[in-house]
């Protein structure tokens, strides 16, 4: 846009140029695809729930390179972890992991997953059927949507790493000596560790420490969430430039690649998309040429300009068209030199000063008329023409 603002000013001028330049930069589709994308919403914070073991979190991490699979269960209540190791990881198999998991903690309210096909099977969704058990699905290719969960895969990946590096250590050990000392630790944000937040009492390990009292700090605790949440989201949307999308109901969209073919892939796909609901920055999408229906966040998506222009050829042709009529609108007359224009144009802006007063006595402002460049004053208006 700035190039073409730029180009334009050498040779023509008319006014309110630059307005129409971006009008039309904005409305061409070919442009749209290859923009860059919109920074993401600023953060919405999960609220604490009420009670322990309510609302989970669920994810896999894998395979390592022994063929395992780790399943990863977080509480985010207590930020309790619980990992299973996984030979395989159908949805059957999951199933049994996590009826497992259940029958010795109790069955949570709600399971929040990702759309693995594990997650989005049949098998999974009888189970939470049967035993009254929100499932949350996150925006697919979103993982932030699951921040609790891979906050701590990443820390559990990073303790894999050093034990795969380690010569003759047994990871599976270190796994769990892993998950002993994060169940053990005061929480960043809660304060307070995940194990007495789960059972009320602090788990034992090599360190030494002293018996305390139980005592009631289920309000000290929700302050001090809320309090961190919110100190940490200013953060990173300070760091991210994250603002507000105005994408809404309705609107014309085209979604980000999620992978490129190859270089000269464009960032956005081609096919168009209206917009059916938007939910936070979840949005739900209806392809207007197979009529398909996909999730996608909201800073994957790119508003088409309403009257947008798909072809190119059409595009350069309409736009020099359009050049040439403002040109000989700003200049109408071939045989009329530039000189004779900056008297009229001084002449207009003379008169334009001069305060006028109406019938009834009021003032009216001076307004500033437009004008081209003094810079062309050397050209004829013939050669701009032409």
């Amino acid at each position: 846009m700035v190039a073409m603002k730029r180009r334009l000013r050498q040779k023509v001028w008319w006014p309110q140029m630059d307005k129409q330049v971006e009008a039309y930069v904005k409305k061409c589709k070919n442009c749209t695809l290859v923009s860059t994308p919109h920074p993401p919403e600023p953060l919405c914070r999960t609220e604490l729930p009420e009670k322990a073991w309510a609302d989970l979190a669920i994810d896999f991490v894998g395979p390592l390179p022994t063929g395992h699979n780790l399943l990863v269960i977080v509480d985010y209540f207590s930020r309790f972890t619980e990992v299973i190791i996984m030979r395989q990881i159908t949805a059957n198999m999951t199933v049994k992991a996590l009826h497992e998991t259940f029958c010795r903690f109790g069955m949570p309210e709600s399971i929040k997953t990702d759309n693995g096909p594990q997650f989005i099977s049949s098998e999974l969704h009888n189970f939470c059927k049967e035993f009254n058990i929100e499932h949350r699905k996150t925006t697919p290719y979103w993982p932030q949507a699951n921040g609790e969960v891979e906050r701590i895969n990443r820390c559990i990946g990073k303790r894999l790493k050093i034990s795969h590096e380690t010569t003759g250590a047994d990871w599976q050990w270190d796994l769990r000596s892993f998950v002993l000392m994060h169940n053990s630790t005061p929480h960043s944000t809660t304060g307070v560790a995940p194990s007495i937040l789960m059972f009320g009492r602090k788990l034992k390990d090599k360190l030494p420490g002293l018996l305390m009292k139980n005592s009631s700090i289920l309000e000290e605790i929700q302050d001090r969430d809320h309090v961190q949440k919110m100190k940490g989201a200013e953060y990173a949307d300070k760091r991210r430039m994250a603002k507000l999308n105005d994408i809404s109901q309705g609107d014309t969209v085209v979604t980000k690649r999620i992978q490129r073919e190859n270089k000269l892939s464009t960032t956005f796909d081609p096919e168009e998309y209206i917009v059916i609901t938007r939910r936070g920055s979840d949005v739900t999408l209806k392809s207007t040429e197979t009529g398909k229906i996909i999730h996608r966040n909201v800073a994957q998506l790119k508003k088409l300009a309403t009257g947008n222009n798909s072809d190119t050829k059409h595009n350069t042709e309409s736009h020099t068209t359009s050049i040439q009529s403002n040109t000989q609108q700003s200049f109408p007359n071939e045989a009329e030199t530039n000189q004779s224009v900056m008297e009229k144009a001084n002449r207009n802006e003379q008169v334009s000063s001069d305060v006028s007063s109406t019938s009834n006595g009021s003032k009216l402002c001076a307004r500033r008329e437009s004008k081209h460049p003094s810079y062309l004053k050397d050209y004829k208006v013939n050669s701009l023409i032409n």
